[in-house]
């Protein structure tokens, strides 16, 4: 199961990268369409059983409602900037690595800034509960388990 949801996931990744390439919007989104709810709604929630339910809850932060912030378009867009103006490919490469250490450095340091000032219940009902969101869906899929039945955007997805 976990190499269906990476695969999945992977294969979304390439998807929006590829239609921004092709298509250049500023903005790209997949609102609810994770590989978490294609597998619930393709499997259903009894197939999968309660360890990879909640598997999937922990994996929440990776595929977060939508894939607006998602980091491979950019990256790609840098990739053809340094092909047109001759940049050396190597340095780029070091140079998001760099990007993605101090990135994920100052996020953390950011989060535990913003816990310890306004404590983290506090800093929840800032973001009007937006951490939960993942554990909602999680509760939702082990309290009410659902058969299998194949969903309009599940389908699609697999047919493209």
């Amino acid at each position: 199961m976990a190499a269906a949801f990476f695969g999945i996931y992977l294969a979304m990744s390439v998807t929006i990268t590829r239609v921004r390439a092709e298509l250049g919007p500023p903005a790209h989104d997949l609102y609810n369409a994770g590989p978490d709810l294609m597998l619930m709604d393709f499997l259903g929630t009894r197939c999968l059983g309660t360890q990879y339910l909640s598997a999937m809850t922990l994996f929440f932060w990776l595929n977060h409602l939508s894939y607006r912030a998602h980091p491979m378009p950019h990256q790609l867009e840098a990739l053809k900037l340094a092909h047109h103006t001759n940049f050396d490919r190597r340095w780029l490469l070091f140079a998001l690595v760099i990007a993605i250490a101090v990135g994920r450095l100052s996020a953390s340091c950011g989060h535990l800034h913003t816990s310890c000032r306004m404590g983290l219940e506090q800093e929840v009902r800032g973001m009007r509960g937006r951490h939960f969101t993942g554990w909602r869906r999680g509760r939702i899929s082990l309290i009410t388990p659902t058969r299998q039945a194949v969903c309009f955007h599940s389908a699609a997805f697999f047919f493209l």
